[in-house]
């Protein structure tokens, strides 16, 4: 019992030093599309409307990218476990192939888009600056790709502190450079809308650039570092990346896609709804960091002891890992839904939307307990390198089950009076309980 209770402390020890880097790599990451908005609007409406329609166009690939280069972490995190020092080196190479030859696809991709905004139903302003932002962001691509890759070696490893320093750097100098950029100081020309894209373009090069040389100049890095020797391609070992790469980034589009989609088919139903809808889905978004963080810490410790031949610890660092989730969300779900009104009233002033948004934060809280459930879950089975099982649960409980559903409740009175927004997001709960319980069942078979 003592020594139960000892694996339990230094497991739990070990996850919040892995988890609490991670953590602050997600909110400097999902920062940028926000300081980017939010810059752009104080120099005009304009230019506010361009950036946040092709921010809304770029997000869906770079969600598609980082899922495609996620898998690399257990990976390298397993061959760390077993000290195949050579093998890494391998491996970091061909998911720098991968993510060059994705971030290629991505700059190809965005291009496209960039042209196909004059379609956009907006003003020639609008366009010009939505389309002008584009382009400049799609050369980012590739390095957002890199920027993936290099973390997952890194992260691997156990290096998380020093993924954070280089996001917080790239952030850091953003804020700047948008202003510049922006407005036009220090020598540089005013763009507005426009010079965001190139600000953000440049973060996405300078991250991934101040993580290659923290690999060069680290010389307890220098026996699997990808760039100590001979670029050597492994279809192998390619395929195996992909393999895994592929359906985590098919979940993440898929997550993503859906809840545009409920904002689209919200729009029917009015401003108030639409602003609601938004408010709660933003603040679920910033809990969710937590897990998220703890679930990638699960990731990379499962993986190293499944790589040192303790395949059994894995199955008891996953539920470690969702026993400190769960009792995290637990206290931010309470303390969010006590100070709901206070939380809702930071996005807007406007008392319909308040009302209504404070209403949602019960079935929130609901569905980030749920969501707990089901990202330890899927956290757990990536060490162990299935990833298609997991594709398919959340394809089938969010466009299966939470779509048509949601739309149902939403919109239809064959049961009563349609429930609008409460009724997408009671989907929610359903089509999450059922990915749960999905999830945990195939962790169980694969966990043994």
């Amino acid at each position: 019992m003592l020594f139960h209770n000892h694996c339990i402390l230094r497991e739990f020890r070990a996850l919040l030093k892995l988890s609490l880097p991670l953590m602050g790599t997600y909110l400097v990451m999902s920062l940028a599309g926000f300081i980017d908005t939010l810059m752009a609007g104080q120099y005009s409406s304009v230019d506010l409307a361009g950036v946040a329609i092709a921010y809304t166009a770029w997000i869906p690939v770079n969600v598609f990218l980082v899922g495609l280069l996620m898998g690399k972490t257990a990976f390298i995190s397993q061959l760390y476990g077993a000290r195949k020092l050579r093998d890494i080196v391998a491996m970091g190479q061909q998911g720098l192939l991968l993510a060059t030859g994705s971030g290629i696809v991505g700059l190809a991709l965005l291009s496209v888009f960039s042209e196909l905004l004059i379609y956009v139903d907006a003003s020639n302003a609008v366009r010009e600056i939505a389309s002008g932002y584009l382009t400049f962001v799609a050369l980012g691509m590739p390095g957002v790709a890199l920027n993936q890759a290099l973390r997952s070696y890194l992260e691997g490893q156990g290096y998380v502190r020093s993924v954070m320093v280089a996001q917080v750097l790239g952030l850091l100098i953003n804020i700047p450079l948008n202003y510049a950029l922006i407005y036009g100081r220090f020598g540089l020309p005013e763009m507005g809308g426009l010079g965001c894209g190139i600000a953000t373009a440049v973060i996405m090069w300078l991250s991934p650039l101040f993580m290659v040389a923290y690999i060069c100049f680290n010389k307890a890095l220098k026996s699997t570092s990808p760039f100590c020797y001979a670029l050597d391609l492994d279809l192998e070992k390619l395929k195996a990346l992909v393999a895994i790469g592929l359906p985590i980034a098919v979940t993440l589009f898929c997550q993503f896609l859906v809840f545009m989609v409920i904002t689209v088919l919200l729009a029917s139903h009015g401003h108030v709804v639409v602003g609601a809808h938004q408010i709660v889905f933003n603040v679920s978004t910033l809990l969710m960091m937590v897990p998220s963080a703890i679930g990638g810490a699960v990731t990379i410790r499962a993986a190293y002891y499944i790589g040192a031949g303790h395949s059994s610890m894995g199955g008891f660092v996953s539920l470690v890992g969702l026993s400190i989730s769960f009792m995290v969300m637990c206290v931010l779900g309470v303390g969010g839904w006590w100070a709901r009104f206070s939380i809702v009233r930071l996005y807007t002033q406007d008392l319909a939307v308040i009302e209504l948004a404070a209403s949602l934060m019960g079935l929130v809280v609901i569905y980030l307990l749920l969501t707990v459930i089901q990202q330890l879950g899927a956290a757990a089975l990536r060490a162990y390198r299935d990833a298609f099982s997991v594709m398919w649960i959340m394809l089938v409980s969010l466009w299966g089950i939470m779509l048509p559903l949601g739309y149902f409740l939403a919109n239809m009175d064959f049961l009563g009076a349609p429930l609008g927004v409460k009724g997408f997001w009671l989907a929610m709960v359903v089509a999450y309980f059922l990915a749960a319980i999905g999830t945990c069942c195939r962790c169980c078979l694969v966990v043994k």
